[in-house]
């Protein structure tokens, strides 16, 4: 669409190729692309404080979601559920707001955005914090 608007025509091995991500007009049949979230708060460790994030939302996705994990000791990991007003969306990115009673005394938490469109997910690098106590 945003090519279309703009003026632009590719061809169809562009338009088709399935190893471009993300780019207006071009691979539509590729996965999206797997963006960086970004710390956008002062701390490093959700507690009194909350700890933010937000992440670019690629084009052709369909949605972002947050995976979180903690950990008591950095080897054995759970999944936790975020609840569905700590996540947002301002703009053209996904934000997510992790609140200390979110992790039940873990010490360890990990976040990795996750991307998904009608082919394939794609899944960001893990960011991982550490309780400032170890």
């Amino acid at each position: 669409k945003t090519a279309l608007e703009n003026g632009i025509s590719y061809s169809s091995e562009e338009i088709l190729d399935s190893e471009i991500e993300s780019v207006p007009g071009k691979g539509l049949i590729s996965p999206p692309k797997a963006m960086s979230p970004e710390k956008t708060s002062e701390v490093d460790f959700p507690g009194l404080q909350t700890l933010n994030l937000e992440v670019e939302i690629p084009i052709h996705c369909l949605s972002v979601d947050w995976l979180c994990e903690t950990s008591l000791d950095g080897a054995k990991w759970k999944e936790i559920k975020i609840p569905s007003d700590a996540t947002g969306i301002i703009g053209s990115r996904k934000t997510l707001a992790i609140k200390g009673t979110y992790l039940e005394g873990s010490l360890f938490l990990k976040i990795r955005a996750k991307f998904t469109n009608g082919i394939a997910p794609t899944y960001s690098e893990w960011l991982n914090f550490t309780h400032p106590n170890v």
